[in-house]
Formats: structure tokens, C-alpha cells, sequence
């Protein structure tokens, strides 16, 4: 599928920042600068192999949890109180009408036991495959999804190395218009946050507050590695069924939102110069600045040209 340029919905504001960075090769700037829009990509394309690439349910998760809820039905059941918090379960509710039925032809120390054979020796399978289609549809919803990746960081040494090839592209800041009729997109970009563990879902989440789970799956979207917190990362993801298969889809932006544009300290001169005169005619109210080496520091410092 060919790649797409969408129109912007109706935007909401989620945050109260003026200004977020994007860190581009010359050649994705000079794509976002003559082309007049910001790319957002696929996330099966991403450079990083776990971000949103992975399996929210897991089956071997899911045999520890199969024991806690037989237990936790096995404890309601003795008490013959249902738990209205997981009645909707239907694992839960299964075992614990099944303990019910059997309470008076059973003794507790029996059920007990029968409980412990069916964690641990019980056949499972049919709950993990059940998993596989449910893990499909999310891999699915994960597969429309595009995004825009932005950061707080506007002049990272560390970031101009990742993702300028080697301090030869840009930075540009980026303005959040805050003007009510019209929202700039990055007005809705949500925070990443960094973790050692991978988010995952419990079976029972399932069967809980739909609403809640919805925001727990959209939070899962907007977790990273650890490793990767040095970038300070905000996200403005757009969901798009009908371009699927496409690697990147392409949103129009406002000239005004183009706050200012940072060449890179090792970026080739006729490059610099070709690009100036590109800006002063696309862009004729964008601020523009060279990076430059400290000359006593590990940093970068940003000199105005025009």
C-alpha cells in the first residue's frame, strides 16, 4: 500500500507545553520541509525491536494466574459469598459453581485439594490458545496505528549522534498552537515512560472495567525500555484502519508550527547554504541556528544565523 496524507480531526488538548524537538537526517528534513508534513510511522518499522512489538497476554504468565484465581474461587466458595469484583470472570465464576455444587458432598480439606490438582495439574490448553486470536486482534490494532515521535530534549549531543546521521541533519522545535479552533496535533502527545518489564495484561483484565483496560493497553503504546530514557520521549499516535500495510502516513502542518531549525555542527556547508535560502522562502519567519562545539565542555551550543 502507498503511503497517505490524512487530514487532522478535531484536536483536545492534553498538556501545557509550548514547544516539542524532532531530530531528522537531511534527507527526512528536506522530505518534511519541501512535502509541507510531519511523517508518522508504522510501528513495525520502528528501530527498536520490543516497542510495540510484543504480546500483552502471555501464556506462561497465564498459568500462575489460572492459580490464583481457582484460589481466590476456592476462598469465596468456602465463604459462599461471591465476589463481585470477578463474578464476570468466567473462570472465576466456573470453578466457584462448580465448589458450590460440590460443598456438600465434598469436605473442605477435598475441595482444597481437587482446587490444587486443577492448578497444577489441569489441562490448560485450551485457555492459552484462546489467548493466541485475542493477542492477533491487539498485534492487529497495534499494526493502525502511527506515530509521530517527538522529544522534550532540544539539544541532546547523545540525540544529535542517534538520529541526524552523525550531527549532519537538524533539530527542529516544534510549536503546540494552543489557539482553541485549531490545535496544533502535538497538543495531544502523551509522555512515554521507561520500565525494565515488558507491559503485559492478566486474563482476568479481560472481564473488568472495559474502559480500564482500554487505557491500560493505550499505556502499553507509550512504554519503552529503560535504556531508552535518555530521550525524554512524547508520542501523538493516530489510529488509521484503512492504512494498514502502509510504513508511513503523512499529516499537513502550519508553517507557524516550525518555530526554529538547528543545523547540525558537522552538516556540509553547501548543504547549510542550500538549505537557507529553501527556509527563507518556505519558512520566512522560522529562527535558524548552527550547533557548535564547546570549546570547554562536553555540549553544544546554538549561534543564530538568521
Amino acid at each position: 500500500m502507498q503511503d497517505v496524507v490524512v487530514e487532522k480531526p478535531k484536536k483536545t488538548k492534553k498538556h501545557h507545553h509550548e514547544h516539542f524537538y524532532k531530530y531528522l537526517t537531511l534527507e527526512g528534513f528536506h522530505d518534511l520541509l519541501l512535502g509541507g508534513h510531519f511523517r508518522y510511522s508504522s510501528t513495525k518499522i520502528f528501530n527498536d525491536p520490543f516497542d510495540m512489538q510484543f504480546e500483552l497476554l502471555r501464556p506462561y504468565d497465564a498459568q500462575g494466574e489460572i492459580g490464583e484465581i481457582y484460589k481466590l474461587a476456592y476462598e469465596d466458595a468456602k465463604n459462599g459469598v461471591i465476589s463481585e469484583k470477578h463474578k464476570s470472570n468466567p473462570m472465576y465464576k466456573g470453578v466457584y459453581d462448580t465448589l458450590i455444587s460440590q460443598r456438600e458432598r465434598l469436605t473442605l480439606p477435598e475441595i482444597e485439594e481437587k482446587v490444587h490438582k486443577l492448578i497444577n495439574e489441569g489441562d490448560h490448553s485450551q485457555l492459552f490458545e484462546a489467548l493466541k486470536p485475542i493477542n492477533k486482534n491487539l498485534a492487529s490494532a497495534m499494526d493502525a496505528m502511527f506515530i509521530f515521535c517527538v522529544t522534550k530534549n532540544g539539544n541532546d549531543p547523545l540525540m544529535w549522534s542517534h538520529y541526524t546521521q552523525g550531527h549532519t541533519g537538524v533539530v527542529i522545535k516544534i510549536s503546540c498552537i494552543q489557539n482553541e479552533a485549531d490545535l496544533s496535533s502535538l497538543c495531544e502527545a502523551a509522555e512515554v515512560s521507561y520500565n525494565h518489564e515488558i507491559p503485559s495484561l492478566k486474563i482476568s483484565d479481560l472481564f473488568g472495567d472495559q474502559k480500564d483496560i482500554g487505557k491500560r493497553i493505550g499505556q502499553s503504546f507509550l512504554t519503552k525500555g529503560q535504556c531508552w530514557s535518555y530521550e525524554n520521549e512524547w508520542r501523538h499516535i493516530v489510529k488509521k484502519d484503512d492504512f494498514k500495510g502502509a510504513n508511513y502516513i503523512y499529516e499537513k502542518y502550519k508553517p507557524e508550527e516550525i518555530a526554529a531549525i538547528y543545523f547540525g555542527c558537522r552538516m556540509p556547508e553547501d548543504k547549510r547554504t542550500a538549505l537557507s535560502e529553501i527556509i527563507k522562502k518556505l519558512l520566512p519567519k522560522t529562527e535558524v541556528f548552527q550547533a557548535v562545539k564547546n570549546q570547554d565542555m562536553f555540549s553544544l551550543k546554538l549561534k543564530r544565523l538568521f
